[in-house]
């Protein structure tokens, strides 16, 4: 079977405040780019159960082909064992319940 390198190119900027639609929201207003980390030390598990693994995380910058004045401020490529991987580790449904993806 092949396995996919999935790149997710991030913005994280702005503030993460409480929220009923996630229980790991913050009581006070944070950073994105802390919200982030929130949000991976969270489904990390998830995604390493589904079949997953993050292989490069790192630094931002000008987009190669857009407009000049944006960016990206991180990078991450994940390798994920099969497409049905790939949705499972990113379903808000499913990190509740990891075993359907399994």
């Amino acid at each position: 079977m092949r396995k996919l390198i999935v790149a997710e190119f991030l913005t994280l900027d702005g503030v993460m405040e409480a929220s009923e639609e996630w229980h790991l929201a913050p009581p006070q207003p944070i950073s994105g780019a802390a919200a982030y980390q929130l949000y991976m030390s969270h489904t990390l598990p998830y995604l390493q159960a589904s079949g997953g693994e993050v292989i490069f995380m790192g630094k931002g910058g000008s987009l190669l082909i857009g407009p000049a004045d944006e960016r990206w401020d991180a990078v991450m490529l994940v390798r994920q064992r099969s497409i049905s991987g790939v949705t499972c580790g990113t379903s808000a449904a499913r990190l509740r319940r990891v075993h359907d993806c399994l």
